[in-house]
């Protein structure tokens, strides 16, 4: 059901709250009584994010199609916002406005996962805890981990880990459904206390990709989105459920409220932060106060989610911070008051950040909605709320006015702006990526950039994208490089296409073709130390760690507080051998950034290394409690068992560490080379051919298994057949090196004297080759910093 449908077709339920919404009005507006009570410092509060919902998906908002009994019920027992904006349509800016009451203008968060939330900053946790509140906090997805900042003031933040960055194949690694969230929430809100309680539970699952259980699956065949929001309905009304079994209900305000919405192809957006047209920016709110005489109240005035904070401020007594840009929604609840209504704004700097078009940003008041970017925008929301017909050309004045006042609020709201600080570590990025969110650009200028093309203009490259990552979560990963050299093709300034290509090659061990992405990403952008970053680190992987660490000092000029950067400078000190150096660097990337696990893992291999074996349990341990799938951890601490002879305990170790990063050769050999010494010859060929399927591109794997054939004096051909696949994957250096040397002996083995000496004599000549770039590499002198 489109926008347009919705405003046509109202339902028997929908056509009831209507009649509730009148009567309500009249109440409110006429003969209501007392004023609701405000300042109630003993007021339980429950905020409810639903993530990627649109307002015209639920029924209580009039669709038809779908049953959400919980929100609608809370509708029939609160006030129900009509127009209610988010402040942009991505969840990390979104949520950082409900949480501060101010709009990213303003708080600087621009973007998911480059972003953390400014220090100076109060959220709503924090003035409820120093209130003497217990605060809860439960949230769904990776997008919204603590590493954000929002977790200040939470007693308790729970929130889904995922696997490592480098090996997460889809976002259900670092997402968790609704039920597991519920679950938390239910167990957080039964403790006994004395205190009321702030809570915040957050469902991801109405997010790309649709993936719904049984029965909502069924239900719902055709509407996989739909069957999201059912779901998470039904586990919301858990939460409903124990309210009320508790005798909570009548001492808790609910406030239930979207996020962002999505695109279903409108606009021809699938998904949501390029546009902000209605359909994602335009999102239900709900709040119900105990003290309510009635119910199913329906409000039209625009309202924004910066309005939710000084709301609960009114109706609980918490400080109500100076920079607070939201109107309190009291009066419209029934409280004293006035309601200054006022258009209200919205912004996406997602087309800017990520593919170098012009970013939107939007006036939205109850008739009209403007647009500005490069190709400005102007609809009458009355008689055209799809938003098909822009009035550019009819209404010229109209336009101007209206570009003159988003100019004047903007610079209002952005004066005495925060400066949200950078994200924390690559690990988050990459995960940020499998959750469908491409990692965001740093060191561009805000401006909107009238030459840039509109987003209106690339959709169909945007698309692209969207595929390519659908693709890579489908574990196709050559349908997604042919995605992405597709909008390369297309459109060779979309940097993310070029970072997309390179974390893919990265990631499929092809090292070379890495670097190459990502130096052309870096001469597109040298001003970005996300990019600096993901280079450095195919560098690394390639053996070249003079190159990565030059990279990596250019990028320090930039941002010399970055803790990436100290982090990957520590991994070059290691790789040349410079362990006296590494330590330190490990160091100041955990002054800068306390929860950096693998600065801790890092630390814990050296101190391995050099026989202390007390400080690499310490660090591994910390680096665990910090982020308990974190990578690597489970590996050195295989190895400790290894060295101290517990093989069966070692395997199990290098097990976890694989179930936790698929894809680590390293693991994958030590597993093998430890069920090998355990006489589990069996599970030591399994091992490797594990391997294989989690690395398929990368040429080692086969010829580690093609080795393991040759000791073992059996299934020469099949090891040839082996070499023969990791030549297709074009290995380098001591890789083809070693290629063309099993070859020789395999088929020596094989009784062909000639292939045998020929391999023999390409195998040196490669090895040759390798020992005169290194000569050549040690003469080389460090270039200054």
């Amino acid at each position: 059901m489109t926008l347009i449908s919705v405003h046509r077709q109202v339902s028997t339920r929908a056509a009831l709250l209507l009649i509730g919404a009148v009567a309500g009005f009249l109440l409110a507006s006429c003969s209501r009584g007392p004023a609701l009570p405000a300042g109630d410092s003993r007021l339980n509060v429950l905020v409810i994010t639903l993530d990627t919902i649109r307002a015209d998906r639920l029924g209580a908002y009039g669709n038809q199609q779908i049953e959400t009994p919980f929100v609608d019920g809370l509708a029939g027992r609160g006030v129900l916002f009509e127009m209610c904006a988010a402040p942009a349509p991505l969840t990390l800016p979104s949520h950082t406005s409900i949480f501060t009451g101010t709009y990213p203008v303003y708080h600087g968060v621009r973007d998911n996962g480059d972003f953390v939330v400014p220090a100076g900053l109060t959220t709503m946790a924090e003035l409820f805890r120093e209130k003497g509140y217990r605060t809860g906090a439960f949230v769904g997805a990776f997008v919204l981990s603590a590493r954000w900042g929002l977790n200040r003031g939470f007693d308790t933040y729970t929130e889904p880990t995922g696997a490592a960055a480098a090996e997460i194949l889809s976002m259900g690694d670092v997402r968790r459904r609704g039920g597991a969230v519920v679950d938390d929430a239910l167990a957080w809100l039964r403790q006994p206390s004395s205190s009321p309680f702030f809570a915040w539970i957050h469902l991801y699952d109405p997010h790309l990709p649709y993936d719904p259980v049984s029965p909502f699956r069924e239900r719902y065949p055709d509407e996989p989105y739909l069957a999201e929001v059912a779901y998470s309905d039904a586990q919301l009304a858990r939460v409903g459920a124990f309210l009320e079994s508790a005798g909570l209900t009548k001492r808790t305000m609910v406030i239930f409220a979207g996020d962002h919405g999505e695109g279903l192809g409108d606009h021809d957006e699938m998904d949501h932060g390029l546009f902000v047209y209605r359909t994602t920016v335009q999102v239900p709110l709900i709040i119900a106060h105990p003290a309510l005489r009635s119910g199913g109240i329906r409000r039209p005035e625009v309202v924004s989610l910066v309005d939710i904070l000084p709301t609960v401020a009114d109706a609980t007594g918490i400080r109500r911070p100076a920079e607070t840009q939201g109107e309190s929604l009291w009066p419209l609840l029934g409280g004293v008051g006035g309601f200054r209504e006022r258009p209200v704004y919205t912004e996406t700097y997602y087309p800017r950040l990520h593919f170098g078009w012009s970013a939107l940003t939007s006036l939205l008041e109850r008739h009209l909605q403007f647009i500005d970017s490069s190709e400005p925008e102007l609809y009458d929301l009355v008689r055209d709320p799809g938003q098909k017909e822009n009035l550019l050309e009819t209404k010229p004045e109209l336009l101007a006015e209206m570009k003159r006042r988003l100019d004047e609020v903007e610079a209002s709201l952005g004066r005495n702006a925060k400066a949200a600080s950078r994200a924390p570590d690559p690990e988050t990025i990459a995960k940020l990526r499998s959750l469908g969110y491409l990692a965001g650009a740093g060191g561009l200028d805000w401006r909107r950039g009238e030459s840039l093309p509109s987003p209106r203009r690339k959709v169909a490259i945007y698309n692209l994208l969207i595929h390519a990552q659908d693709a890579v979560g489908a574990g196709d990963e050559p349908l997604a490089e042919q995605r992405i050299r597709e909008v390369i093709g297309a459109d060779p300034g979309v940097i993310d296409a070029w970072t997309m290509l390179g974390t893919l090659c990265h990631r499929q061990g092809r090292a070379g073709d890495a670097v190459a992405a990502l130096e052309e990403a870096l001469r597109r952008r040298p001003e970005d130390p996300l990019v600096s970053s993901a280079l450095a680190t195919a560098l690394l992987s390639a053996g070249r760690p003079e190159e990565a660490q030059r990279t990596l000092e250019a990028a320090q000029r930039i941002q010399p507080g970055d803790p990436r950067l100290y982090f990957l400078l520590g991994m070059v000190a290691e790789q040349e051998g410079r362990d006296e150096d590494a330590p330190a660097l490990y160091r100041k990337a955990l002054a800068l950034n306390p929860r950096s696990a693998p600065a801790h893992v890092q630390l814990g291999a050296i101190a391995l290394r050099h026989g202390d074996v007390a400080a690499a349990e310490r660090e591994l341990a910390a680096a665990l409690e910090l982020d308990p799938r974190v990578a690597s951890a489970r590996f050195w601490r295989g190895q400790i068992l290894e060295h101290e002879g517990r093989l069966e305990e070692a395997a199990a170790a290098y097990n976890e560490e694989l179930a936790v990063s698929p894809r680590d050769l390293r693991t994958a050999y030590a597993l093998a080379e430890a069920y090998g010494r355990l006489g589990r010859p069996a599970e030591q060929e399994t091992a490797l051919l594990d391997a294989i399927d989690a690395n398929p591109a990368a040429p080692t794997p086969y010829l580690t298994l093609a080795k393991l054939y040759l000791d073992r004096g059996k299934r020469f051909q099949q090891a040839v057949g082996l070499v023969e696949e990791a030549l297709k994957r074009k290995p380098v250096g001591p890789q083809l090196a070693l290629a063309n040397f099993l070859l020789a002996d395999l088929y020596n083995r094989l009784g062909d004297d000639g292939r045998s000496r020929e391999y023999a004599r390409r195998g040196a000549a490669v090895a040759k080759g390798n020992q005169r770039e290194g000569k050549q590499g040690e003469a080389k002198p460090r270039s200054a910093p």
